[in-house]
């Protein structure tokens, strides 16, 4: 797994890339959460060389990685997903098709994030305000 879109596009796209090798009709599977306008980009490069990328922002971490239980946002063709499924179920518990344009994995991944920031930002906010309203707990 790579951390950001510059190791994504080394890895994918460069001069020792995937892209070099990679056979008319592969598939991709791009984990990490790099940005909209980045998975996008590398969509739109493997495509001109006939390869497929199943976006797939995940969520769970490392130990979701080692156990095969995390939860992928997986963006790409019906047809790949359904391809696919066998291998996503290697390493995903959880597995949302969450749409068949490239950057809709980070879309919904960004949205998910939002949302536990968001809850997070609640809690405290309430615990504070019971806090000082007198609430021993």
């Amino acid at each position: 797994m790579v951390l950001n879109a510059e190791q994504a596009n080394s890895v994918i796209l460069g001069g020792d890339g995937l892209i070099q090798t990679l056979k008319s009709g592969s598939v991709v599977v791009l984990t990490a959460t790099i940005g909209i306008a980045a998975a996008k980009s590398i969509a739109a490069e493997l495509n001109t060389k006939g390869i497929e990328l199943i976006d797939s922002a995940v969520s769970g971490g490392q130990g979701g990685a080692n156990a095969g239980t995390l939860t992928m946002m997986a963006s790409c063709t019906d047809k790949v997903f359904n391809d696919c499924s066998d291998i996503l179920n290697v390493v995903g518990k959880d597995i949302y098709h969450v749409g068949t344009e490239a950057g809709m994995g980070q879309v919904v991944k960004s949205c998910k994030q939002s949302l536990v920031g968001c809850t997070y930002a609640a809690t405290f906010e309430f615990a504070f305000i019971g806090r000082k309203s007198g609430s021993k707990s």
